[in-house]
């Protein structure tokens, strides 16, 4: 919330040359990672971080803006400086950043570049460059030099338009967005990790650090760069109001042709977008917070309330109590804050039974339920028939692997070996034990009542009350 302006006594006079960009980025395991980024990120990663983008085009700036960021994928090296996300070791980054620098450009006489002071917890710079038995000559994937040398010379960038490249096959265009909509901890995450390796299907499991389905639809920075406000700036009915504009434009955006081979335009030449979201559908107005315009249709995940509040209890770190009355709240909300802004927009839940209603009962957008129960009974014809309504090309070999590449252990694993994003830093881990029914050894009678006297109804129409009621007349 704070922000300063800090006056500079002096500006350069002349262009200065760029030796590297970093971009900072942090995941929840314990250690530093430096890798040299592919130019077709640096591009994207230079379009990405552009403050105020939505100022370009106001200011006719958007051309300079592709050519820098073409010059910068062309000639500098961009690195991602992954940092523990919990707790932030400000200064132990900063030297690893400037160990980094000098293993890979030497200073030079009179050079400004800091030095770690003696005894400092700087390593040596080939530690963390991939390949490191030669620090002075790292791995550059993508950048168009002709040795590794020459990738790495100082770029001065200018005004100028790069000279012109063969044109590059433009993909198809996709038409909008399908919504994953569920209450937290209801399975999305074990959906998206199927629906991305049946995207890919590249013969090894997709990295559950890039699944499909970002929640793109409840980013700060998409809605300031689509809308031209300052998100933190509004009130949350104004907020609510702007919305399904929001989407409608995202949907738009994430629809323009594509420069670069998707594997989602190998499985359908229109395929969707797919966009998580855990917000209720409607405000506490009525109004709808998703358009019908740019959206395909919606897949909602309904999973048992009593399995939903063990496992966001153990999401969170929070007492089961606190969780039940959370789910029983109609103005929770799983971002927000009074402290600090939250890089995602403010995501209202309402009750359990008043999220699941909401979605599962309107009449505005195609929806498409299923219970995270049957997907474990017979995850072949749950994921299939998603795989269908998401008008994706129909492979049952194809799906046979993305179930095998997305189950349980393997997604265990992987999150042992190189963290989950996603995980709360306070949490052990994110993937606990993909099962129904492991409430009741976690639950007391007491806590079973509690969401039975305040979700019964909602319990009953999805087929979990029964179970629940011989539990507690057991």
């Amino acid at each position: 919330l704070e922000q300063y302006w800090k006056p500079a006594a002096r500006f350069a006079a002349a262009p200065r040359p760029v030796c590297a960009a970093f971009v900072l980025e942090s995941h929840d395991r314990a250690d530093f990672a430096i890798e040299p980024m592919p130019s077709s990120q640096a591009f994207r990663g230079m379009r990405r971080y552009t403050y105020r983008k939505r100022l370009l085009d106001v200011l006719g700036q958007r051309p300079a803006q592709y050519r820098i960021g073409m010059a910068f994928a062309r000639g500098v090296p961009l690195v991602r400086v992954r940092r523990p996300d919990h707790p932030f070791r400000l200064a132990e980054l900063a030297d690893r950043i400037e160990a980094h620098v000098r293993g890979v450009f030497p200073p030079r006489a009179g050079s400004p570049l800091p030095r770690s002071p003696a005894g400092g917890s700087a390593p040596s710079a080939g530690t963390d460059v991939p390949g490191g038995a030669n620090p002075a000559a790292p791995k550059t994937a993508g950048l168009p030099s002709a040795s590794p040398a020459a990738s790495l010379r100082p770029t001065v960038l200018s005004g100028r338009a790069p000279e012109r490249r063969p044109a590059e096959r433009q993909a198809p265009s996709r038409p909008g967005i399908v919504w994953i909509a569920s209450y937290p901890k209801s399975g999305s995450t074990w959906m998206r990790a199927m629906l991305t390796n049946y995207l890919q299907d590249n013969g090894e499991p997709a990295s559950i650090n890039a699944l499909a389905g970002l929640r793109t639809a409840s980013s700060r920075d998409n809605f300031d760069e689509l809308i031209g406000l300052d998100s933190a700036d509004l009130r949350p009915d104004e907020l609510a109001r702007y919305l399904p504009h929001f989407r409608a434009l995202l949907a738009r955006a994430l629809s323009a042709p594509r420069p670069d081979d998707c594997a989602i335009d190998r499985i359908r030449p229109h395929a969707p977008h797919f966009a998580k979201v855990h917000e209720a559908y409607r405000d506490p107005l009525g109004g709808a917070r998703f358009s019908r315009i740019g959206t395909v249709g919606v897949i909602y995940l309904v999973r048992n309330p009593l399995d939903v509040a063990v496992s966001y209890a153990h999401h969170l770190q929070w007492p089961i109590d606190r969780i039940l009355r959370m789910m029983n709240n109609p103005a929770a909300s799983e971002t927000s804050s009074t402290s600090w802004i939250c890089p995602l927009l403010p995501s209202p839940l309402t009750t359990w039974s008043g999220h699941v209603s909401g979605w599962l009962d309107q009449t505005d957008l195609r929806t498409h339920a299923v219970r995270y129960e049957d997907l474990l009974a017979d995850p072949h014809a749950g994921f299939g028939a998603i795989v269908r309504f998401a008008g994706l090309t129909w492979d049952a070999a194809r799906l046979d692997r993305a179930i095998g590449h997305a189950a349980f252990p393997r997604l265990r694993a992987q999150e042992a070996e190189s963290g989950f994003h996603e995980r709360q830093p306070t949490a052990p881990s994110f993937f606990r034990a993909g099962v129904a029914g492991s409430w009741r050894t976690v639950l007391t009678r007491e806590q079973v009542r509690a969401l039975v006297d305040d979700h019964g109804p909602v319990m009953a129409r999805y087929g979990y009350l029964r179970e629940a009621e011989a539990f507690l007349g057991g």
